[in-house]
């Protein structure tokens, strides 16, 4: 209101341009002055002209209306999916199945945004999201786990991922629908060498009624195939990594109880998140979707020729 009573040089006309009454907008001109303890205007016969404390203040007015103009565009820029941001986070195989088809998916929608992706574990995620250097992060568990989250986050469900058998493609069992662990009795495994991939499988195999005699221990779940093809050993593999197998080996469904690990998505809690970040995660959950029917089919349908 000041800067417009500036402006125009009288009370009159700034109130028609505002659509207050000249009364109002000499009240709140008024009030101004007691509160700055200083006199802007110069009342006229004709209208108001600025005194020097009015000029100074004019001054700092304008730089502030500048720098919320600024800020304003800022907020706008950051918020808008067209010229936003989003840094991803997610494990190997999420990042090959999953999140490789959202982001082409949402680069097909929003080009002009940035996307970096980045290959993290679960537990190295969680603390890139509690200093925020992700926006997102693809994480999961297993049933008897407790997955760590940073306060001031939620964790929103993708799908189940479901543990397989790899075998080699010369393994008496390669051709059948589904494998009993309980008939893997003496059979030599690989695994990956974390504490969870031995949890897992020896929890698995002590369910069925056997220890796991583990030949060897890889740095990466993408070892695995390769380890199998050539007779080192077995393995269970995730079926979101099934999209790295070789025509050497076979991938086939545990019979009886499924071991299942639960994909999560990561995402700050509370304020609401920039536009780019939340068609993000739409994008990621419709791929989840996707991929878990595809899976069902798959189970129910049994392996397809060359599988």
């Amino acid at each position: 209101m000041f800067k417009e009573v500036a402006r125009h040089g009288s009370l009159t006309r700034a109130a028609k341009e505002l659509t207050y009454t000249t009364s109002a907008v000499s009240q709140h001109m008024s009030a101004l002055e007691r509160e700055l303890g200083a006199v802007l205007f110069e009342r006229l016969p004709r209208g108001v002209r600025l005194t020097k404390p009015g000029e100074a203040l004019l001054s700092h007015v304008e730089r502030i209306l500048e720098e919320y103009r600024a800020a304003r565009q800022t907020v706008r820029t950051i918020t808008s999916v067209a010229h936003g941001r989003v840094r991803l986070g997610a494990f190997a195989a999420a990042n090959a199945t999953v999140v490789a088809t959202a982001v082409a998916r949402f680069r097909s929608v929003y080009p002009r945004t940035e996307v970096e992706l980045r290959r993290v574990e679960p537990d190295e995620a969680v603390g890139l999201m509690a200093v925020r250097e992700l926006d997102l992060a693809i994480t999961y568990a297993y049933p008897e786990e407790r997955l760590p989250s940073p306060d001031g986050m939620h964790l929103q469900p993708l799908l189940e991922d479901r543990l397989h058998v790899l075998l080699p493609r010369t393994h008496l069992m390669a051709g059948e629908h589904e494998v009993r662990l309980a008939e893997m009795v003496g059979e030599k495994w690989v695994r990956c060498a974390d504490k969870r991939s031995a949890n897992v499988l020896t929890s698995a195999c002590l369910a069925a009624g056997f220890v796991p005699e583990v030949a060897l221990c890889c740095d990466d779940e993408t070892d695995l195939p390769g380890l199998t093809a050539a007779g080192v050993g077995v393995a269970l593999i995730s079926g979101l990594s099934r999209a790295a197998h070789r025509s050497d080996v076979v991938v086939r469904p545990i019979a009886g109880d499924p071991v299942v690990r639960q994909v999560y998505a990561m995402s700050p809690n509370g304020a609401p998140a920039p536009r780019s970040v939340t068609a993000m995660l739409t994008m990621l959950a419709n791929a989840a979707t996707d991929r878990e029917m595809s899976e069902t089919a798959r189970l129910i349908c049994g392996p397809r020729r060359g599988d």
